[in-house]
């Protein structure tokens, strides 16, 4: 429960700044190595938060690179994983996943946008086949304020449903 006091800050920079402040990060980090501490030991503490903060590092920035997720979102869902365990984070980022389609839908809606959104998303599909590589999605910085979420909110969304699931 206490990693919601770091996710809840992150999500509200995040609404309302596009950005979540490096001091939350330092927080949830340190909050879960301190959590790791207290109940596997210091090496074993050390052991555990190490691999829950790479693991999620590695597997996401693939997507970190084709801009589809950014590097906050991953370190919270890291934090996440090294307070919890792998396979919590992998649940929180499910449901983060079907929030972020459900707030997409609902800001596509409401800016009346859904043809321009699925002509950017055709004209990607045929430049990755055309330059048989994978590009950014996102490359520029037209689309930051129409097009991008801030899925920090979505992961505190999936978090307490899985807080909800759990109990």
């Amino acid at each position: 429960m206490m990693i919601f006091l770091v996710l809840l800050p992150a999500a509200i920079c995040d609404l309302y700044c596009y950005r979540v402040p490096h001091i939350i990060i330092i927080m949830g980090l340190g909050l879960s190595l301190y959590h790791n501490f207290m109940v596997y030991g210091l090496f074993h503490g050390v052991i555990y938060f190490s691999v829950g903060c790479i693991i999620p590092l590695i597997v996401c920035s693939f997507f970190y690179l084709l801009r589809m997720l950014g590097a906050a979102d991953i370190k919270l869902i890291s934090i996440i994983s090294s307070y919890y365990s792998l396979v919590f984070s992998a649940r929180v980022m499910f449901y983060a996943l079907l929030a972020g389609a459900l707030f997409s839908t609902l800001k596509i809606l409401r800016k009346r946008n859904l043809f321009r959104r699925f002509l950017y998303f055709s004209s990607y599909i045929k430049q990755v086949y055309r330059e048989k590589r994978l590009i950014p999605y996102y490359a520029s910085a037209n689309w930051e304020k129409e097009a991008v979420i801030p899925f920090s909110v979505c992961i505190l969304f999936g978090y307490c449903i899985c807080l909800c699931i759990a109990s």
